[in-house]
């Protein structure tokens, strides 16, 4: 069983990712993560998070839940023995350690930071979310407030209309429990 140290509360998820309650909700329902329950309180674990963690990256590079794809991520399996072995991009390295438990959660910790260090310096592109932006109001799509607030750099969405990066974006009704939003490029 996790210690506390190991639990994150969900409910400080909205603060780390800077999206609203209902965003992290979306995001749990849509990695098919169930919190762990705790006098009344939600946990995630240090698994969990790091899947969270990878979703918010690709949400936050203009991809959607659904699109996104994490067989490729680091991940940290317990071989049950002193040593553990680490996956990341199909290659395997087993590392020995001196004690299970604590010591190698947190060398999984260590090495997944890095990895995440090396991948982050790959140059990603800036326009991204404006060529995503530009598709949806190409193609008429109506995006959920969860995917239209990262592109366009907002923690909410708030008011019928938004104008941003020279788009415009109007409240059209629903989208399951969230608001539906139409794109269109923004008139001079």
């Amino acid at each position: 069983m996790p210690t506390e140290l190991d639990l994150i509360p969900v409910s400080s998820l909205s603060d780390r990712y800077e999206v609203a309650r209902s965003n992290v909700y979306n995001r749990l329902s849509g990695l098919g993560i169930e919190p762990e329950k705790q006098g009344g309180k939600a946990y995630l674990n240090a698994d969990q998070l790091r899947l969270m963690d990878a979703l918010d990256r690709h949400l936050k590079a203009g991809g959607t839940i659904a699109d996104f794809q994490h067989d490729g991520q680091l991940s940290y399996r317990p071989t049950g023995h002193a040593e553990s072995s680490y996956r990341t991009q199909g290659s395997v390295a087993t590392l020995p350690l001196s004690r299970k438990g604590d010591q190698s959660l947190a060398l999984a910790l260590v090495v997944e930071a890095i990895a995440e260090k090396l991948t982050d310096l790959k140059p990603t592109d800036p326009l991204a979310n404006l060529r995503t932006l530009d598709e949806a109001a190409q193609r008429g799509w109506l995006l959920s407030s969860s995917q239209l607030a990262p592109l366009l750099g907002l923690k909410t969405l708030t008011g019928q209309m938004v104008h941003r990066y020279g788009f415009t974006c109007t409240r059209q009704g629903r989208n399951g429990i969230e608001s539906a939003w139409k794109i269109a490029k923004a008139t001079t």
